[in-house]
């Protein structure tokens, strides 16, 4: 029986595509070796791919979850440095008013009231915040600011108070103006420009929601503005320089004494706003503990899917780089071969 001998181009073809094949293996028993992973988890698997797409599916849920939690951690973190800066300064300001007594000369009563309305101005923009892009005290509106510019709140405030006569008149209309109520037109049409529905829910891990209450419409942050408007509206002009009480210098300083004791009180309510918050921070931990605590889990389940033997990779490595060393030893030989060699 006679053999047909293979052409060149036959053996160059062959030789090519073996070379292929041995540095494809190469390359993967050498990915084994150093990840310690199936470079193919399905042949690994045989095909049965159901476990490893549920532990996936779960890997990109928590991912998810890593966004919600790292969002809302910046997000209640920035209100509470917020909080804490109002009290503070709550605090210092009503020290300053108190300072200045109610029977003060003409000018110290102005110099009280640009403080007041310096620190009105710095609450209301410190209410404005944004973190992100977003204003953390507007509530779900969080794509505008939670109230309107300090001006227009003290032009608004100021029709309220119109025709008022005394300190207790105008500290009345102030604490109206800012009290929630039925009606609640005041502060809500000419203040707050985000909303009073709390952001949420926002879920940070498997059964486990919350949603950010703390907006700029709370009680709590109306009480401490409404005392600082009552100082801010001593030290506020309009556009003909006239100021509320502007006739009367002893009802201003008491008006200041008043703004100074409502400080003093307001802080009560936003320590007890900033502990609710600390409620909701410590849900945001519990939460990114078990996320991590999961993920952990799911690392350890797939790698006990698609790890392989260490030893086994390293052996197969090994057959494969003699395999490729002798077809290049083969390739070369018969590369070198010319009609002298064969007559041999």
């Amino acid at each position: 029986m006679s053999m047909t001998p293979a052409g060149d181009m036959a053996n160059a073809l062959f030789l090519r595509r073996q070379t292929a094949t041995l540095k494809s293996i190469v390359a993967r028993h050498s990915q084994e070796l150093t990840t310690g992973k199936a470079a193919d988890p399905l042949r690994k698997l045989r095909g049965d791919s159901a476990l490893l797409a549920s532990i996936e599916r779960s890997r990109i849920a928590l991912e998810a979850y890593d966004m919600a939690t790292t969002e809302a951690r910046l997000h209640t973190a920035a209100q509470q440095r917020v909080l804490e800066r109002l009290r503070v300064d709550a605090m210092d300001v009503a020290g300053q008013l108190l300072n200045f007594g109610t029977a003060v000369p003409l000018q110290m009563v102005d110099t009280a009231g640009r403080i007041g309305k310096a620190a009105f101005e710095d609450a209301v923009n410190a209410l404005n915040t944004q973190v992100g892009g977003r204003h953390i005290f507007s509530g779900v509106a969080s794509d505008g600011p939670a109230l309107k510019p300090p001006e227009d709140i003290l032009t608004a405030l100021r029709a309220a108070v119109a025709g008022a006569t005394s300190a207790e008149e105008v500290a009345a209309r102030v604490t109206a103006w800012f009290t929630p109520g039925d009606a609640d037109e005041g502060f809500m049409e000419g203040a707050f420009d985000g909303s009073d529905t709390a952001k949420g829910p926002v879920s940070l891990s498997p059964g486990e929601r919350i949603f950010m209450t703390v907006t700029a419409a709370r009680p709590e942050l109306r009480d401490l503005l409404s005392g600082l408007a009552m100082a801010a509206l001593v030290g506020h002009a309009d556009a003909d320089g006239n100021r509320v009480l502007a006739d009367q210098p002893s009802e201003r300083a008491q008006l200041l004494a008043t703004s100074a004791i409502k400080l003093a009180g307001a802080p009560v309510g936003v320590t007890a706003l900033a502990g609710e918050l600390g409620d909701t921070e410590a849900r945001i931990e519990a939460a990114t503990t078990r996320n991590a605590n999961e993920r952990t889990a799911l690392e350890l389940a797939l790698n006990d899917l698609i790890a392989v033997d260490a030893y086994d990779a390293a052996t197969r490595l090994e057959e494969a780089r003699v395999r490729i060393e002798s077809l290049f030893a083969l390739t070369a030989r018969l590369q070198r071969m010319t009609l002298t060699e064969f007559l041999r």
